[in-house]
């Protein structure tokens, strides 16, 4: 027919094709799941830095929890220990900034110390996500 378009392509070709978008693949979502990690260290540490400190438990109970949690123990000024891990799952390449003391929503309410914190960073983990995504 008139028009029509042949394209003639090797088995091989088309298996280097796919492994390399699937190499193209892992490479980015390893670039997104450090992109998740920096940003949480980021959320973090503007979260401990506006903290209000009376006895530090809260803002030592202040962590990030990825999808490996590990304990998080921690000790007030008077040396009393906490377990501070926060009974939640969190998906794959995603982290969480929290705490589990249980005053913390009373903290929040007063000083919005984690809201803050994510909304400082959201436009610099916007533009690292943009970034990755436009990288060739």
């Amino acid at each position: 027919m008139a028009g029509d378009v042949e394209i003639t392509v090797d088995s091989r070709s088309v298996r280097e094709a796919i492994e390399k978008i699937k190499r193209y693949q892992r490479h980015k979502l390893k670039d997104v799941e450090q992109a998740v990690n920096d940003t949480a260290l980021d959320v973090h540490a503007d979260a401990v830095r506006r903290s209000p400190v009376v006895t530090n438990r809260y803002r030592s109970s202040l962590h990030i929890q990825t999808g490996s949690p590990q304990r998080h123990t921690y000790t007030d000024n008077e040396g009393h220990s906490f377990d501070g891990m926060i009974n939640v799952t969190v998906p794959k390449m995603g982290a969480i900034v929290g705490t589990n003391v249980e005053y913390a929503l009373s903290v929040e309410r007063r000083h919005f110390v984690l809201s803050r914190a994510a909304q400082i960073n959201r436009p610099k983990f916007r533009k690292r996500i943009i970034d990755i995504l436009n990288k060739k």
